[in-house]
């Protein structure tokens, strides 16, 4: 089965994934060339797509992308929706959304509602920090 995560703010989910049974759905019915509509009880549990493409399964879920907390670009959200990862390769503690506004050298960072990018500190020089 393969994943791929869009952006959605305030619909963070962690995932149970095994086989093909995503947060308790079991999906190994679907059928190729199927169409999928997504409900409250399959958004609620963060599944907003799926389809079966020669026999392989492929599940659109959700992360939660949150405005930016860097300068200059404190408050954007601009996020894309992340490539294909194999479900085996899942790790609900990584981004898989991108920041598409993010300044270079800015890190995924995960809050209570979901993700954002910050700016790392500079680490200071023993001296330099004697003087803060």
């Amino acid at each position: 089965m393969q994943l791929q995560f869009i952006a959605r703010h305030g619909a963070d989910n962690a995932y149970e994934i095994s086989g093909e049974i995503v947060n308790g759905f079991d999906l190994s019915g679907f059928p190729n060339d199927a169409k999928f509509i997504p409900n409250e009880t399959t958004l609620a549990a963060g599944i907003v797509g799926v389809k079966r493409i020669d026999g392989e399964l492929r599940v659109t879920l959700i992360q939660s992308g949150m405005p930016y907390e860097c300068e200059p670009t404190n408050g954007q959200h601009n996020w894309a929706e992340s490539d294909w990862i194999d479900a085996a390769n899942y790790d609900p503690a990584q981004c898989y959304i991108v920041a598409t506004s993010a300044p270079e050298g800015a890190e995924y960072v995960k809050r209570d509602d979901g993700w954002t990018v910050v700016l790392p500190k500079p680490e200071l020089e023993p001296e330099q920090e004697e003087a803060v």
